[in-house]
């Protein structure tokens, strides 16, 4: 895979194994006994997938392209908004982008806020009882609720709505330093669990592979961040010091050295361990009750899937107002995002926010985490597809301009029945439509490359959805419905070969 056609040819070859239509990513830079690919596809790369090129410890500095006119490429890795745009309306057949349409609602904290509220409103009016897993937040627009119900003896902490890396966060008792504009405010988390007296975060990393369907997967493991000094509650003194209060890893000084905590431990711990410790050393948590590792595994898991359903309709909403078919077989548009969560005392995963293009580069803080997996096992679960024209030659598509021999990825925009009898259980799976096939296709096709992901089961939280579009519906009450739910998958993606 060439990083693009400026750039010398100094990587491995490009590879398939067992699917021979899929091209297959290592994180090793290793590719044995499989079919190569001789002509070379262009792959433009952006915010740290440069270690599918090159060592990543090679300093080099990369061309980055902002237009892509009359260029060839079968996968861009970018990253910004008038990017994501151009490239998600002008791609051709066989090109995929890892930005998927509606994430700017889930990652912008204000609307995250008010999805997180309108989701607790729901289930007040259908009195569901659920847990809450978001912090008491303020918008903007509820200031003059929030002085009413301000309490001086009370830390809060006040964050900037579109702002990453822990800029412009204020940890403060005065009403008035907290009231800023574009800014949420949140009460301080004062049960929050400790790691060796330290407070930390969770970073996940989520895959999106559709939003019409919504699919998403779990990567495991994530990794601990721990905040640089040992905690202490919030007071007037100390209420300025990031190193106490904040857990992101800018506050642990260069990204090229790993982070110690003032203590001397490592600032940045994998998952994995940490939940074996969890069952061995519960001497070094604060837990309110004996709690063990299983149980939090899948309190993460539980808590990724509320904080997607609970945003799914604005996300389907912003994703419906693009000129952008949700529909395409097979999907071009993927994305990673990093959801940061926590624990209470009583081993309750929360969230703090989700963070809509988390830093993927391998730094000297991040060596020993899973980073490199998750992008590898992401670009394998998702299927880079390539094709061959009339002559045997490999395709390298140019943007823009679908090439004659690169299958069409349009379906019939048909169904089998209607939301309404869908949703009062009245579902022949014998008559689904191909647009409705495609959706367990795309789980079977998935399911077969998970890596180190898992599939987020959405069916579970069918009663959780305030609204969802008819795939959705269809597929997550098929799988539930379906004791065996491979082999429904599997009986319905039958009739096509994937």
């Amino acid at each position: 895979i060439f990083l693009n056609e400026e750039i010398p040819r100094q990587t491995y070859k490009l590879c398939v194994q067992q699917n021979l239509s899929l091209v297959k990513f290592y994180y090793n830079n290793q590719c044995k006994r499989y079919v190569k690919i001789d002509k070379p596809l262009t792959i433009y790369k952006n915010n740290g997938f440069e270690y599918l090129i090159k060592d990543s410890w090679k300093q080099k500095n990369y061309q980055h392209k902002t237009h892509l006119q009359d260029k060839t490429f079968v996968l861009a890795l970018e990253h910004t908004r008038q990017q994501q745009i151009q490239l998600i309306q002008k791609l051709s057949r066989g090109q995929y982008f890892n930005k998927i349409l509606g994430m700017y609602t889930l990652t912008d904290k204000d609307t995250f806020t008010r999805s997180i509220q309108q989701q607790e409103q729901f289930f007040e009016q259908k009195m569901i009882s659920q847990k809450k897993f978001y912090a008491k937040t303020y918008l903007q627009e509820q200031f003059g609720q929030f002085e009413k119900d301000y309490n001086p003896n009370n830390f809060y902490i006040a964050k900037p709505v579109k702002s990453y890396a822990g800029e412009g966060i204020v940890v403060s008792n005065n009403k008035t330093k907290l009231m800023k504009p574009d800014h949420i405010i949140q009460e301080y988390i004062d049960d929050m669990l400790l790691y060796k007296n330290h407070k930390f975060d969770i970073r996940m990393y989520v895959l999106f592979t559709s939003i019409d369907p919504l699919i998403a997967y779990l990567h495991f493991p994530g990794f601990l961040r721990l905040a640089k000094s040992v905690y202490q509650k919030p007071t007037v003194e100390n209420s300025n010091n990031n190193f106490i209060h904040l857990t992101n890893l800018h506050q642990a000084g260069p990204n090229n050295r790993a982070f110690k905590t003032d203590d001397q431990l490592e600032g940045v711990v994998n998952l994995d361990k940490f939940l074996k410790e969890v069952d061995s050393n519960q001497q070094d948590f604060n837990f309110a009750k004996r709690v063990t590792s299983k149980q939090l595994r899948e309190n993460l898991i539980h808590v990724a899937e509320e904080v997607i359903v609970a945003n799914y309709p604005e996300i389907l909403n912003e994703a419906l107002q693009k000129n952008y078919n949700l529909h395409l077989w097979p999907k071009q548009l993927f994305q990673i995002v990093g959801v940061d969560a926590y624990f209470d005392t009583n081993g309750n995963a929360k969230v703090f926010e989700v963070n809509r293009g988390p830093d993927l580069h391998i730094t000297g803080q991040t060596i020993h985490t899973h980073k490199r997996k998750a992008v590898v096992d992401a670009l394998n679960l998702f299927g880079i597809r390539w094709y061959k024209d009339k002559k045997g030659n490999v395709i390298n598509p140019l943007f823009g301009k679908s090439h004659i021999d690169v299958p069409k990825n349009t379906v019939k925009e048909d169904f089998s029945t209607t939301m309404e009898d869908l949703q009062n259980g009245k579902i022949n799976i014998k008559k689904l439509t191909q647009i409705e096939k495609n959706c367990f296709k795309q789980i079977k096709e998935e399911g077969s490359r998970l890596g180190a992901y898992t599939r987020l089961k959405f069916e579970n939280h069918l009663d959780s959805f305030r609204n969802t579009s008819y795939l959705t519906r269809l597929l997550y009450q098929v799988l539930l419905q379906d004791q065996n739910q491979q082999q429904a998958v599997d009986n319905i993606a039958s009739d096509d070969e994937i």
